[in-house]
């Protein structure tokens, strides 16, 4: 969290980051910042902000994927710094730093899927177990335990797709039918709509 002795210096904080940014990453981060809740809005690192943006912006520049997605669609399921309430950390460089090698000589979204999901146990070390310390884990969080649920797996996977440029969400129930609890999942959008 940025050190702000007044709440009033955060705006122009703000501000002079966008005079920072070239005019696509500005672009990306006035979406952010206008759609973002007022709680990170007003206490999120400026760095982890700009550090986002700038490996969003690069993976929408980088691959075939990403740069035919759709403005709306780039927006609201790729560049998203966070999936639910998890803790706010920095994931996106370390995710694009393991899973680009995998996804490098990948020619469709669909190989670029699939070679995610295939490589995500072992490059992240994250694996099923409800001895987890918490139920919506950051990635950071699932990787220092080596162990996630469902909730702390489908964020993990979701930033993992989002850190090569493929569009993720996350999906659940609350509860299933014989009450025995909830579940988590991604889905990704492939081929104009969302799959699981």
């Amino acid at each position: 969290v940025d050190k702000v002795v007044d709440a009033s210096a955060r705006p122009e904080a703000l501000r002079a980051m966008l005079n920072e940014l070239s005019s696509a990453e500005r672009a990306d981060m006035e979406y952010l910042v206008t759609n973002m809740l007022a709680a990170d809005r007003d206490t999120m690192s400026l760095e982890l902000l700009k550090e986002n943006v700038a490996y969003a912006r690069l993976v929408r520049e980088k691959y075939e994927w990403a740069k035919t997605l759709p403005k709306e669609v780039y927006q609201h399921d790729v560049l998203p710094f966070h999936v639910v309430d998890e803790v706010r950390d920095a994931w996106r460089k370390e995710l694009y730093e393991m899973f680009a090698p995998a996804v490098d000589t990948c020619k469709t979204m669909y190989d670029a899927v699939c070679a995610v999901n295939a490589n995500i146990p072992q490059l992240t070390g994250v694996h099923y177990n409800t001895k987890r310390e918490k139920t919506n884990q950051s990635p950071r969080e699932s990787m220092r335990q080596g162990m996630a649920s469902c909730t702390g797996l489908a964020i993990l996977l979701v930033d993992a797709y989002r850190a090569v440029g493929i569009p993720a969400r996350f999906a659940g129930t609350a509860s299933w039918h014989d009450n025995r609890g909830n579940h988590s999942w991604t889905e990704v959008w492939l081929d104009g709509q969302w799959r699981v």
